[in-house]
């Protein structure tokens, strides 16, 4: 059974939830590990959709994951800010005024920037690094009968045997939500149905509206509900999975993000 991890996002908390990754998702799968993140030794501090959280890198954080996690490929970007190439994106007015609000920005403007620029960085990172693992694939031969999608900052409260699940499937950890949500911070599907979901970054300004996959036929929209538009990570990865009638289950596990 070949395993690949994709570890993407931000490298807050690296060494405090490595261990946790590596002894309940990489060693029990003797998985392959991919890495995308983002790092400007010029610019330390990121801002995360909640601005409360401390997203403050250490110099070198880079070289650190490199030598924790082993990947067989990587790649580290400079921040990218999609807002400014994103502009004529819509996102529900309920959802700016509460970032607005909540993350204390001065302008409406300032607000709608910060959720794109962070959704795009998510489904950006999480694109490339897939895209790592399909070369790397092509290159040895080979072909993953699971990938696991994992963030940085995540810690899951047991193993993840993939010899246990259903390729017919994509798995998430149950975070009780709305929506009949699929939660992003911790996935494994086949390589088919990793392919597909990871894919969201290219799909986003197709959701974002209802022109082409109208309201009355997705699943409820009840978080920052809007008759214009569409927003919310968890949203889009569920409406990608749907376009393509791919099921998901809940994981028996629970897990929790280090802050």
């Amino acid at each position: 059974m070949k395993v690949a991890i994709l570890l993407s996002g931000h490298m807050s908390n690296l060494k405090q939830c490595y261990e946790n990754i590596y002894q309940n998702i990489i060693l029990p799968n003797q998985a392959d590990v991919f890495i995308h993140s983002w790092y400007d030794e010029n610019h330390l501090q990121r801002d995360s959709i909640d601005r409360n959280r401390n997203l403050i890198l250490q110099k070198d954080d880079h070289l650190h994951a490199i030598k924790l996690y082993q990947p067989k490929k990587y790649l580290f970007e400079k921040p990218k800010d999609f807002s400014k190439n994103y502009t004529h994106l819509h996102v529900p007015n309920s959802l700016i005024l509460a970032n607005k609000n909540g993350n204390k920005f001065e302008t409406i403007e300032d607000a709608k920037k910060h959720i794109i620029r962070s959704s795009m960085s998510m489904f950006y990172g999480i694109y490339k690094c897939n895209e790592l693992k399909e070369i790397y694939a092509e290159e040895q031969g080979i072909t993953y009968d699971f990938v696991i999608r994992v963030r940085f900052d995540v810690q899951v409260s047991g193993i993840i045997d993939v010899n246990q699940l259903n390729k017919n499937y994509i798995y998430y950890i149950p975070l009780g939500q709305k929506d009949e949500l699929v939660s992003d911070w911790v996935n494994v599907a086949s390589n088919l149905i990793m392919n597909i979901y990871t894919s969201t970054f290219l799909k986003i300004e197709y959701l974002n509206t209802f022109m082409f996959l109208p309201k009355h036929q997705r699943k409820p929209i009840t978080i920052s509900p809007s008759n214009e538009c569409m927003w919310g990570n968890e949203h889009f990865i569920r409406d990608v999975l749907d376009m393509h009638h791919i099921s998901s289950r809940p994981l028996n596990l629970s897990a929790r993000l280090v802050y």
